[in-house]
């Protein structure tokens, strides 16, 4: 008799323990599939085989279908681990591959990746395709890319890691400012998103650099801090947070071409101030309009001369406003609600020249540029010359500023730009600072026509050295 013979009587009769017993005496192992093969138990029924693992191993038999499946599995993994190792050995492993090792090879993977790291073996664009799979962390992403010589601008596009914008301590903007009297005020007009403060500190940074002859003076001031940080910042192509809204401030300036002098204030306003202006009935302005377009406590317009540079961006030919208003609800509470609407660009500046002409303010505006900003995209919107942009966008804004010099404003000087500060990547809010129409400007403000007012040195340290700023 052989043993699936004996099995079979014992299990008939019920007789477990002999069943043990031989079992022992064989040697046999009893996990699963090894216990089935070393028995070879083929030829025994299956009720027989669940007879045999209930009474003998005090388990269930494995069903035959999970148990092969088990098994390939099994042979799956050992074949992928093998495969792994010898990818490993050659220096051969996908990202696929190191994203997920067989469980027991982590640290080889790490291992992989180190060495790739220290034999600088990682091109950019793969330290990239680490990193979006987290199996680079970016701090050391970028130590590997800074030493095989790449700049940290170029470390920000590999990464594509965003620029933090540029933002100022509110406490350096003021609800009123003071000009100096005597020089010229350079008022940069625009509403929120126009790329405003952008232009002003590429302009600021190309006359300091290109024109080495401007200077912002009383190093104390907030105005001189405010300059400094927009010169540096366009110069490392960082863009800016919103201005601190319903304030404004001041740059004491001087341009001194060939010893020429050109002292200005120059002040920023932010966009919220024109918007605020807009919504005003009747003759109002905000408190921040007021101090820089009329004297303290005197509805009198400041002295100074003045030039407007209205800064329009091509993709933004409509200005989006948000008022909040008081009003009683239907159960007679108090409440505060928000009304939201736009107006195109042409209307907004009209009813904003219209302001200043009725205040008397428009007899001190000795120049006013339109400046159509963000002209790198000006293709793209379908613009492909300023004569084109200014007909489309602000028409009856050129033509209320042409009547005027014809009818009261003899003296007016009035020209219209393009000016783009470089391509602006909006992911990275970043950008090489490449100032195109800043010449133009330039030569308008102090060469031809020359529209800002000049001081000899006498007047100029004279006014100067008067009053208090």
């Amino acid at each position: 008799m052989n043993i699936q013979e004996k099995i079979l009587t014992f299990l008939t009769q019920g007789n477990p323990e002999k069943v043990a017993e031989l079992l022992d005496g064989l040697s046999i192992p009893r996990q699963n599939q090894e216990f089935e093969k070393a028995l070879d138990l083929r030829n025994i029924t299956e009720e027989s085989k669940k007879r045999l693992f209930e009474q003998v191993l005090k388990r269930s038999r494995p069903n035959p279908e999970e148990t092969n499946t088990s098994i390939a599995r099994e042979e799956q993994m050992k074949q992928a681990k093998e495969e792994w190792k010898y990818k490993y050995h050659n220096r051969n492993l996908s990202i696929a591959d190191l994203k997920s090792p067989p469980d027991d090879l982590y640290m080889e993977r790490d291992r992989y990746i180190d060495d790739l790291l220290s034999s600088k073996m990682l091109s950019p664009t793969e330290v990239k395709m680490y990193v979006d799979q987290h199996l680079l962390d970016p701090d050391r992403a970028k130590s590997y890319l800074l030493s095989i010589k790449r700049t940290p601008e170029e470390i920000r596009a590999i990464l594509k890691i965003a620029n933090e914008e540029v933002t100022f301590p509110a406490t350096w903007f003021s609800e009123k400012v003071s000009l100096k009297a005597g020089i010229n005020d350079l008022l940069v007009i625009g509403n929120a998103t126009a790329g405003k403060t952008s232009f002003l500190a590429s302009f600021m940074n190309f006359m300091q650099n290109k024109k080495p002859n401007f200077e912002l003076l009383n190093p104390r001031s907030y105005g001189h801090r405010y300059g400094s940080v927009l010169i540096k910042a366009a110069g490392d192509g960082k863009c800016f947070g919103g201005t601190v809204k319903y304030r404004a401030i001041n740059m004491l300036s001087l341009m001194n071409p060939q010893k020429r002098y050109f002292p200005c204030n120059i002040v920023d306003l932010p966009g919220e101030a024109f918007t605020s202006t807009f919504s005003q009935s009747g003759m109002k302005m905000p408190p921040n309009f007021e101090s820089v377009f009329l004297a303290y406590n005197n509805d009198l317009p400041y002295q100074n001369p003045k030039v407007l540079l209205f800064t329009i961006a091509v993709d933004q030919p409509e200005i989006n406003i948000s008022e909040k208003y008081n009003t009683v609800d239907e159960d007679g509470n108090n409440v505060t609600k928000t009304t939201s609407y736009s107006v195109d660009v042409d209307t907004f500046y009209q009813s904003f020249l219209t302001l200043l002409h009725e205040k008397g303010i428009m007899h001190h505006v000795v120049g006013i540029g339109i400046i159509a900003t963000k002209w790198d995209k000006s293709q793209e919107f379908g613009y492909f010359d300023k004569s084109q942009f200014i007909k489309k966008v602000c028409s009856s804004m050129n033509e209320q500023i042409l009547s005027w010099q014809d009818k009261f404003y003899k003296k007016l000087k009035y020209e219209t730009f393009t000016y783009s500060i470089g391509a602006v990547d909006e992911e990275l809010k970043s950008y090489n600072h490449d100032p195109q129409g800043a010449d133009d400007l330039y030569d308008w403000l102090i060469h031809n026509p020359r529209v800002l007012k000049e001081l000899n040195p006498k007047g100029y340290h004279q006014v100067m050295s008067n009053g208090k700023y």
